[in-house]
This record gives C-alpha cells, structure tokens and sequence, in this order.
C-alpha cells in the first residue's frame, strides 16, 4: 500500500506540473510492484495475473492519473512486458521456497522497493533530459519571394486534422491567427484542447524567420504535458526549377525519459502534427503537396 501511494503520488505530481520528469523509475515502478504482487499472491499463475492486474491498471488506473488514449497506447508494450517478466521472476522464486513460507521481511521489501526508488528520483535526478528538434519539410510550386509574402499575411482555419485513429488522439490544429515575420510579431496556434503563442524572435527576409514558443492554455494531453516546447524555425530554400523547399523544425525539451522508446514514438507523432500544418499551408495557399522528408535530432543544450 505505501509503495503504491509513493508512485502514484510522484505520477500526480509529473500529470499536475509542467517542469517534472516522468523518470526512467518512475515509468517502470507501476508494472514492476504490479508483477512483484502477482509473483508473490498467485506464484502458480503469475503471468495471467500480472496481466489482468496491468490490464486494470491501463484501463481504469491511468485514466485516474490524468493519462489519455494517447499515453495509454504508448505504455501498453511496456506494461505487458515488465509485468510478464517481472511475474514470471518473482513466481518462480516463490515456488522454489520449499516448503512455502508466509511473506516476511524479504517480501516487503521488495514490495516497497519501486516507491522507494520512485521517491528517491523525482528527488534527486534534476537533469534535464537533451533538447529534440522535429524537422519537415515541403517542396512549393511556387518561388521563394511569393512564399514569404504569403507567410507575412497569413491566417488559416484548419477544417479537420492529421487523419487516421492515431492523429484523433492528437491535438488537433483549429486556427493559425495573426501575421507578420518581422521580430516582435507573434500568431496563436490553436487546438481543440489549448493553444501556442509563437513570437518572432529573428528574421532574415526571404530566408528565414525564428519563433519563440510558449503554452497560453493548455487542456488535458496538450503538448506540454509530453514536453516543454522552446522555439521554432522556418527556412526557404529556392530551388533551380522555381520551386521553394520550406522547412519547419520545431525544438523542445522532452519530460519522459527512456528515450530508445519515447523517442520514436514522439518523432512519429511530432511530425503527424506538424506535416499536416506543413500541409494545409500549402495546401490552402498554393496547391496540394508533396511532403518531403521528416527527421529528428538530439541536441544536447
């Protein structure tokens, strides 16, 4: 019990406050007291248990804690996983005491080791994790000069948004407002569940402009809760034919660790979002387009 209200009290806090991490401890403390719990109580069936019981947890825990579809989806893989091998460990020591012994010392603490540990991060691991920029790009039938006149006028409504079950889950892009690419400019990127000021910070006509960028209200699963956005950048590349490649790159900072994992899943998302915003610009300007390439970068600041 004590162990379960340590993690649950640190995942509060990483849901309720936009600056804490959710650590690599953090992550792995809810599957792993779920399998220790199912290796102890049902060492004749662990696996089966720890399933049901991360089964309980991803429907009806998560949801508790402020988690969406969207986080859900992402944590499903390692909440089967940790919990079957976690299970599967800690019942084949418990059926190899023979004879069976009630739980006693060694049992509670490894029942109160994941709040332990939990505790001990958010307290002592105050590392920023290194920034991440998202890059896309579309090619424009259409020279440089006439895009960035287009981008220093510029006003859209977006009717729907990144299609498919996955984009759903995401925020969805209602509204670009406001103009302008000179510095101190600045627009409100709006989605159905909060909203972005974008200022400009720099700007290098016809080439470049830089935005700053900050959450003006942000409603349950906005962007801020994945991360903490910094700024970005839009760069116009005239082509030989005519054409102009612009390419939009966002750079934030992450607040989920395990990054082999979240990384990919975040570079995915990002650029659904930001590909259909490529898009629609196009698309409602010039015509429909041909989305170039999507990359991702560590930049360690």
């Amino acid at each position: 019990m004590l162990s379960g209200f340590l993690i649950i009290n640190d995942w509060h806090k990483y849901t309720g406050y936009q600056e804490q991490q959710l650590g690599n401890v953090l992550l792995y403390a809810i599957p792993v007291l779920l399998g220790i719990l199912a290796g102890i109580f049902r060492p004749e069936r662990p696996a089966r248990t720890g399933m049901l019981l991360a089964a309980l947890a991803l429907a009806g825990g998560l949801p508790i804690l402020r988690e969406g579809a969207i986080c859900i989806l992402m944590l499903t893989p390692i909440y089967v996983v940790v919990v079957a091998v976690v299970a599967a460990i800690t019942g084949a020591i418990v059926r190899s005491q023979r004879p069976r012994r009630p739980p006693g010392i060694l049992t509670i603490v490894f029942l109160l080791a994941p709040g332990a540990a939990t505790w001990c991060e958010t307290r002592l691991v105050h590392a920023p994790l290194p920034a991440v920029t998202i890059t896309d790009s579309v090619i424009i039938d259409a020279p440089r000069a006439a895009v960035w006149a287009t981008m220093a006028h510029l006003e859209l409504r977006f009717p729907d948004g990144p299609a498919g079950p996955i984009g759903a889950m995401l925020p969805r892009p209602r509204a670009l407002e406001g103009d302008g690419v000179a510095p101190g400019a600045f627009r409100h990127v709006v989605f159905d569940n909060g909203s972005l000021l974008a200022t400009v910070t720099r700007s290098e006509p016809p080439l470049r402009f830089d935005v700053d960028l900050s959450v003006e209200q942000a409603g349950h699963e906005f962007f801020d809760h994945w991360a903490e956005l910094v700024d970005a950048s839009f760069t116009f590349d005239a082509l030989p034919d005519g054409r102009t490649r612009m390419t939009h790159a966002t750079r934030y900072r992450p607040r989920i660790a395990a990054r082999w994992y979240f990384g990919r899943l975040e570079r995915f998302f990002a650029s659904k979002v930001q590909g259909y915003l490529l898009q629609e610009f196009v698309r409602q300007r010039f015509a429909e387009p041909p989305v170039e390439t999507s990359g991702l970068a560590l930049v360690d600041r």
